[in-house]
């Protein structure tokens, strides 16, 4: 187990990440505070808990939200906020 102080950590986040990565556990220490042990977990104990990884969550939104978004035109873009908007545009119109 290696120890790390939080402003080591602060400096050296990407080798300290390395350290979690090759199966090190890290404990981190900061001045008044209790001590706090990382270790990385599986992805498989990830599925377990959560059911599916984040990554795995951010490729299901981005798969949902590209069915769900209907590509418009400029000229069909500009028609429908004018129709949303027209109260605005005819009280500005006006003056």
């Amino acid at each position: 187990m290696i120890t790390v102080r939080e402003t080591r950590l602060r400096d050296e986040l990407a080798e300290v990440l390395d350290l979690l990565r090759q199966g090190n556990a890290v404990t981190l220490t900061q001045p008044g505070k209790p001590d706090l042990v990382l270790r990385a977990a599986a992805v498989s104990a990830i599925k377990q808990e959560h059911g599916e990884t984040a990554g795995e969550k951010e490729l299901m939104r981005d798969r949902i939200t590209a069915k769900s978004v209907k590509r418009l035109t400029f000229e069909q873009t500009k028609a429908k906020t004018q129709k949303k908007h027209a109260h605005i545009i005819n009280a500005l119109a006006g003056k």
